[in-house]
């Protein structure tokens, strides 16, 4: 809770505490203190009782919400509480791609016309939460670019420790890595622009849960022809 505990505390039991006021409870009380009354109208004694037992009936009732609202702002913390814990089991990775390069060689053919060539970038990583996982796997989608393009044979080495297999993400400790992969056109070299806005390309890694996490392609990205 943001702010004084006690005074958060006391303004959610209020704010459930208004919605029983005007919920069935009291509505189904007043109607049949209601049916009580007319039918009663002509009998002063009787009226009189059900005055009394309006009034008992509606204090009663009252008095039994103040505590349903407190149960359900301890229920409504409770289960946030463990909501916020159980997002903790599992990892969640920030990060973006950036500094995208041709290299190596290229090639093309057909029918059907293809052209391909090495790709490599720099990637940056950061587990936000206390769950240790590592990376399985870096996924490119190239498909909304134009042309669409395919990114395969992809790559990850972490820049600091090329070795490491597989790649470990700590909680907040940034990993940098490089990456390299090939990315092919269904077209001649020739239709393919000279460069390409690579902030349509979607990129993701999977963690060793099994989690897919989004990033970023950092903005101003081009793929430029070797």
């Amino acid at each position: 809770m943001s702010g004084h505990p006690v005074r958060e505390y006391v303004m959610k039991v209020a704010q459930f505490y208004k919605g029983h006021v005007s919920g069935w409870l009291l509505a189904i009380v007043a109607i049949g203190l209601d049916i009580a009354a007319a039918y009663f109208v002509d009998d002063p004694s009787k009226s009189a009782k059900v005055i009394r037992w309006s009034a008992w009936l509606t204090s009663a009732a009252a008095i039994w919400l103040v505590f349903v609202a407190q149960y359900d702002a301890w229920k409504d913390e409770f289960e946030k509480r463990e909501a916020e814990e159980a997002k903790n089991l599992w990892p969640s990775i920030q990060g973006e791609v950036f500094d995208f390069m041709a290299s190596g060689i290229r090639g093309e053919g057909g029918p059907p016309p293809h052209c391909y060539t090495g790709i490599s970038c720099s990637l940056y990583l950061c587990n936000e939460r206390a769950a240790l996982t590592t990376l399985k796997e870096l996924r490119i989608d190239g498909s909304r670019l134009q042309p669409p393009a395919e990114f395969s044979k992809i790559n990850v080495v972490r820049t600091s420790s090329p070795q490491e297999h597989p790649i470990r993400l700590d909680r907040g400790l940034g990993t940098h890595c490089g990456v390299i992969a090939e990315i092919s056109f269904n077209n001649f070299w020739e239709q393919i622009q000279e460069s390409l806005d690579l902030n349509a390309i979607k990129v993701s890694v999977i963690d060793s849960f099994g989690g897919e996490h989004s990033l970023l392609v950092r903005q101003g990205e081009v793929f430029r022809k070797p």
